[in-house]
């Protein structure tokens, strides 16, 4: 009997340990690449006129990252580290945010100048919807939406 009950207690334990429908986010689900799959204009009446250059973020396991920008006058790059936080309970658009440190690059970002903005950083979040955000729309700047590449 009691061999049974720890038989059936290690089920128990195997059953509840192999559930891994976790959508939470983490920082693995940020790994990898984004492309740029939109941008949205506060200021443009006709958004169609606008091309959408290509542009994408790598983010590596050891927070570092690198940014590819082409456009008609030319290809710029950017690297640097970036740290994961969560989101605060009152956001609820975001799941959490990620702050790039330029090392390389740092014409490329994109960002509300003051306000709490460090030279040298960007700000990104992850979007209820999963996809990466900038926050430079919060001053009347393009948001810029991006897609990650699975």
């Amino acid at each position: 009997m009691k061999h049974l009950f720890k038989f059936a207690l290690v089920g128990f334990v195997l059953i509840l340990g192999c559930n891994t429908e976790d959508d939470s986010p983490n920082m693995l689900s940020v790994l990898g690449e984004w492309e740029l799959a939109e941008v949205g204009f506060q200021w443009q009446a006709d958004p169609d006129d606008f091309e959408l250059p290509i542009d994408r973020y790598q983010f590596n396991q050891n927070n570092t990252f690198s940014r590819t920008t082409e456009s008609d006058s030319g290809v710029k790059n950017a690297s640097g580290t970036y740290v994961i936080e969560p989101a605060t309970e009152e956001d609820v658009n975001a799941l959490f945010y990620i702050t790039l440190d330029y090392e390389q690059g740092e014409e490329m970002i994109g960002n509300c100048e003051g306000g709490g903005y460090e030279e040298g950083k960007e700000y990104l979040f992850i979007n209820s919807e999963k996809r990466l955000r900038n926050t430079w729309d919060q001053c009347d700047g393009p948001s810029y939406i991006y897609d990650k590449n699975e």
